[in-house]
């Protein structure tokens, strides 16, 4: 992949990843300790993003970078999977649970 076409990808995914936790760029920004015309420029591709800038939005979404770099993922569930690795293990039991009890009820 091309650098151009690898930062085009990031700005989506943190768009995407973004929208999946249902935070605007200002509640981002306040997460990551970053102003909100950063966050503003990366997704909007007028500005490419540091390692060190990448690491702190992915700790503001409460997620690991190589998650957050893993644009082949669906966004919705690298967020689901970063709130269960977050989780007690009590949290994720119960997850696994319920889980389970929707794939059952879905046979």
């Amino acid at each position: 992949m091309e650098p151009k076409d690898f930062v085009r990808a990031v700005a989506g995914r943190l768009r995407a990843l973004r929208a999946a936790t249902g935070l605007s760029q200002r509640q981002l920004a306040e997460r990551a300790g970053m102003q909100i015309c950063e966050i503003s420029r990366i997704e909007t591709l007028a500005r490419s993003p540091t390692l060190h800038t990448l690491s702190r939005l992915a700790g503001g979404l409460g997620l690991r970078l190589e998650d957050m770099l893993n644009t082949d993922e669906d966004p919705k569930l690298t967020v689901l999977l970063g709130r269960l690795r977050r989780a007690t293990p009590e949290q994720q039991h119960q997850a696994l649970q319920r889980v389970l009890a929707e794939v059952n009820r879905a046979k």
